[in-house]
């Protein structure tokens, strides 16, 4: 039958701060530190749990504080690299109140933590989803439906990551149904951005759960003990709970053989925090027992039924709300900004100066235009013939759905260059910059291909043929002015 753990019990004394073992009702071999066996931390723990834990009160004067000092901090961290890339992309985004306000609950408001989990959750993002330099503008906006691969949306409807509702007390559910991986069809980066995508559509939108937090649920009946170490460990190397602003108030889970407890366990004791630990509940027997186990607890609505199939038309209902959620909010967005743009595409051109500006994938398209025409340009005396070169390049750019963007006048946006003449100034200061530096490639060029013996070879010959010169003038002019005049 269907068991739920209990409080764990006792099992040997030890010193604050020492590793104890613990079992708990059904068995199951967890790893603590003495501290954790604290009664308060305990009964904490199992509010957390039933979702009695009074939530934080966020007053005005303290999130203010706490937003403060997490932008000083952030600006005093050194190494960020796909932050900077999506700060430069994307100011507003970035710099969204609500959006690092995830990121503060997540960690309890400690503003050190909050900022490492911010920073490495962009490296997590550009290492998922910025496979290409066409995939760049990702890093400054929400990933949407749209931006899944094929592949990615076939790992989506196996079904293996769903988020629920919420329980009894207003938590969001998150839960990895382990049978319905399939690592032999799907890849493990592709199985890893449905995660992304599905939690944080999840977090954005329950602001409760943020506050109060979710709850994770590891659903592993009918999955081997091969098979769930692979995936366990698969999903434990990619430490997205240290990257996504989400906070567990418990976890579960769900087995239909106690063996597979310790091989689980194995791992989450390796990566879960142990604060967690605490807040871990068992539950072993079929999926009808389990289901109802879970029940107790108020959780209810996963998407698999007593037989253990998939049910496709819940999650089919999810999906289709999740999409229609997701596109309201994008065409409100549109609205409020009117005519500016938060995040440019790929296929715009960007306005300005550095390294980011020139290696932007629109601005490089720009490049090769430039360097296809350099030679028609440079020798055409016309210079309605060389405006009619430039305009063409703008337009063909704009049929391709590309755009002439410049940054907006709080620097925090981006807006159209709507003026044609404008943009093709552009290309033909484009080409002017082309014109001066192609002499100086080809000198560089031509040294180049000269071995580096050689030119060394031919600098000391030039050294000691000059020193000649100047040694037999100087004879020259000493033996003559040593002659007595006549």
């Amino acid at each position: 039958s269907a068991s739920s753990s209990g409080s764990l019990r006792k099992k040997n004394e030890g010193a604050p701060g020492d590793i104890i073992a613990e079992v708990d009702s059904s068995g199951m071999k967890l790893f603590v530190t003495e501290d954790l066996r604290n009664k308060s931390l305990q009964e904490l723990a199992q509010k957390d749990i039933m979702g009695e834990t009074p939530i934080l009160e966020e007053t005005v004067d303290v999130v203010e504080d706490c937003l403060r000092r997490f932008d000083a901090h952030l600006q005093s961290t050194k190494r960020k690299p796909a932050f900077d890339k999506a700060l430069f992309l994307s100011p507003r985004y970035v710099k969204d109140r609500n959006f690092r306000l995830m990121f503060l609950r997540a960690d309890k408001f400690d503003v050190a933590k909050s900022v490492k989990r911010f920073v490495a959750h962009f490296e997590s993002k550009q290492d998922l989803f910025v496979t290409s330099s066409e995939k760049l503008p990702l890093l400054g906006r929400d990933i949407t439906w749209d931006d899944l691969t094929e592949e990615d949306r076939e790992a989506y409807w196996d079904g293996a990551f769903q988020v629920f509702n919420s329980d009894k007390s207003g938590r969001g559910i998150v839960c990895n149904i382990f049978s319905l991986h399939t690592p032999d069809k799907r890849s493990d980066q592709s199985r890893l951005r449905v995660a992304w995508y599905v939690y944080m559509c999840a977090l954005r939108d329950d602001v409760e759960s943020q506050k109060r937090g979710f709850i994770m649920m590891a659903y592993t009946l009918d999955t081997s003990p091969a098979d769930l170490y692979r995936i366990a460990v698969m999903q434990a190397q990619s430490k997205f709970m240290d990257v996504l602003p989400v906070r567990f108030a418990a976890l579960h889970c769900c087995f239909d053989n106690s063996g597979l407890l310790s091989t689980l366990m194995t791992v989450l004791n390796s990566v879960v925090d142990q604060s967690m630990i605490l807040r871990f509940r068992s539950h072993v027997g079929s999926h009808l027992e389990c289901q109802y186990s879970l029940a107790s607890y108020g959780i209810q609505g996963i998407s698999i039924l007593p037989n253990g199939e998939l049910d496709k038309e819940s999650l089919r209902r999810r999906h289709h709300a999740l999409i229609e959620r997701e596109k309201t909010q994008i065409e409100m967005q549109r609205m409020r900004d009117g005519d500016q743009i938060a995040c440019p595409g790929h296929l715009d051109v960007l306005s300005g100066k550095g390294h980011r500006v020139v290696s932007y994938p629109g601005n490089v398209i720009l490049g090769k235009y430039i360097k296809n025409n350099l030679e028609m340009y440079r020798t055409s005396n016309d210079k309605i013939r060389k405006t009619t070169i430039s305009s063409q390049i703008v337009r063909e750019i704009q049929q391709t759905g590309g755009r002439f963007l410049k940054r907006s006048d709080d620097g925090m946006m981006w807006c159209e260059v709507m003026d044609d003449e404008i943009s093709r100034e552009k290309v033909s200061m484009g080409f002017r910059n082309a014109s001066r530096q192609k002499p100086n490639k080809e000198k560089g060029n031509n040294n180049s291909s000269s071995s580096p013996k050689t030119t060394k070879a031919k600098t000391v010959k030039k050294k000691a043929s000059t020193k000649k010169r100047r040694g037999s003038g100087a004879m020259a002019l000493s033996s003559s002015s040593s002659q007595p005049k006549k």
